[in-house]
């Protein structure tokens, strides 16, 4: 009987490598449920090669109208990171990972049908280890600073991609692109700089998107009464580049709200503006262009008519936004 049970055994197992296979890695089709499911025990290397174009990109332009310390990391050769991970389909069992420097990364995966998700991001550290971002848990791929919050960062950049596939016995290498899964804005001014400016601080009116699912690539976490202070620099065309953001913000993107208020040495407001509707799109920095010393709207704590703030009727504040 037992030479009886190997003789069956054997072609059973044949037929199940051959129903998984074909000479070329086919196109994934969704199989019956039943069919070609993963077999944990049975596993070869392959390598998951990772295709990132890691620039922000310009773009499309639109207009709107509208009615001290820098908290950011000090980086001199920030390093992009790479980490892999391949599920089991219908339980999201974690079924191998990986972390590396590499675009190139070797796991033992399993015949069947898998989730490979890949994620990618910056790291101020020695190893692939978790920098700007927690990467833990999976359902939410979480910035790590949120007191104080970090803004004028590029290093918060990251980039996303999934595919379920149905992996052949013979197939030793999965190619993956990755999309932009961040994007950003800048806040630029037209107009000359006043000298008696000491801090600009830059508030979200709206809840900031923080954290990325990792299973769907979309928004997972928002946080709230987020702010913190510009950093000017002078650009070539002679504006002033007040400050910058970049978020998180999935797929499809998001909008927020912010307002600036500039102040000078003693604490005075010198000019301010209130909510600032800014779309931000993955992979884009939209650039917003107003003449922002120049604006004095006024700010919440200030007591409407009160004095102290003199509005000019025939000065245009005209907001530009770029994508």
């Amino acid at each position: 009987m037992r030479l009886l049970n190997t003789t069956y055994i054997i072609p059973a197992l044949a037929l199940a490598f051959a129903s998984c296979s074909t000479k070329d890695a086919p196109e994934y089709v969704e199989p019956p449920e039943d069919y070609c499911l993963t077999d944990l025990s049975w596993r070869h290397p392959v390598t998951v090669s990772i295709i990132d174009d890691d620039v922000l990109d310009d773009g499309m332009t639109i207009n709107y109208e509208s009615k001290a310390d820098q908290m950011s990391r000090s980086i001199d050769e920030p390093r992009r990171r790479y980490v892999v991970k391949v599920f089991e389909p219908s339980t999201y069992k974690l079924v191998a990972e990986g972390v590396s420097f590499s675009k190139d990364i070797t796991l033992s995966l399993p015949v069947g049908k898998l989730t490979v998700v890949v994620w990618a991001d910056y790291t101020t550290k020695e190893t692939p280890s978790d920098s700007y971002y927690f990467t833990d848990d999976w359902t939410e791929l979480l910035l790590v600073d949120r007191f104080p919050y970090t803004a004028n960062d590029y290093m918060k950049s990251a980039a996303w991609s999934r595919i379920d596939i149905a992996l052949a016995y013979n197939q030793t290498y999965i190619e993956i692109p990755l999309t932009q899964i961040a994007g950003g804005f800048k806040l630029i001014s037209t107009d000359a700089p006043n000298e008696k400016v000491e801090s600009i601080d830059v508030c979200y009116n709206t809840a900031v998107p923080c954290a990325i699912n990792g299973f769907s690539g979309e928004i997972a976490h928002t946080w709230s009464d987020c702010s913190f202070f510009g950093v000017t620099s002078t650009l070539a065309n002679g504006d002033t580049q007040l400050c910058y953001d970049v978020l998180p913000v999935g797929n499809t993107g998001t909008n927020v709200s912010v307002s600036m208020t500039m102040r000078d040495a003693d604490g005075r407001i010198v000019a301010h503006v209130n909510n600032i509707e800014i779309p931000v799109k993955p992979g884009k920095m939209t650039r917003v262009y107003a003449p922002f010393y120049s604006i004095r709207e006024m700010h919440p704590s200030e007591v409407p008519g009160g004095g102290g703030v003199n509005i000019n009727p025939g000065f245009n504040n005209e907001i530009v936004i770029e994508i």
